[in-house]
């Protein structure tokens, strides 16, 4: 697929989160009978080093219709926060609500953009996966999978700004 020109401009190849942290994180999450409180302690994390993500998170879980969504977006946030934490440490900056807005306002231009004059079939979505290839396959493979079950698009939304934000808080190598 040709992928046009938006407003989401490349991310540099040092923000880009490896495939095998991304196994790495969803290995130790399991699928287990302890995956909520694999989960739930990642949220303390979470909360500790990054308050407004917590916040962000909470606020989509509380405006979500239906128990299935709300655990894809649990579970989907929180491995994409652990990945970025692990690959990338201190290098990971703290995300603030000016970050968030910037990342919305950013995805919002970029499908206005790809509306107006990107060939049909160009996503936003689509750019994300070419900065961060792992973290969404991650995301579209559960997506995807629970879209039967559940309306996944809006979970689809949050993960797409939270990955454009952790994206950009990523600070270049020493």
């Amino acid at each position: 697929m040709l992928i046009g020109q938006g407003a989401l401009e490349p991310a540099p190849g040092y923000t880009v989160v490896p495939e095998q942290v991304v196994l790495a994180v969803v290995r130790e999450l399991g699928d287990d009978d302890l995956l909520r409180v694999r989960l739930d302690r990642e949220f303390r994390r979470l909360e500790a080093e990054q308050p407004t993500l917590a916040d962000m998170l909470s606020s989509e879980l509380s405006d979500m219709d239906g128990a299935a969504g709300q655990a894809l977006a649990y579970y989907l946030f929180l491995a994409v926060w652990a990945a970025f934490r692990e690959a990338f440490a201190a290098r990971l900056g703290e995300v603030g609500d000016l970050d968030l807005d910037r990342a919305i306002e950013t995805l919002l231009a970029d499908g206005e953009v790809r509306s107006q004059t990107c060939i049909a079939g160009s996503y936003s979505q689509d750019v994300v996966a070419l900065w961060q290839p792992a973290v969404m396959r991650l995301v579209q493979t559960e997506v995807d999978a629970a879209r039967e079950a559940s309306d996944a698009d809006p979970v689809l939304q949050v993960l797409l700004v939270l990955i454009v934000a952790l994206t950009r808080a990523v600070a270049e190598p020493a």
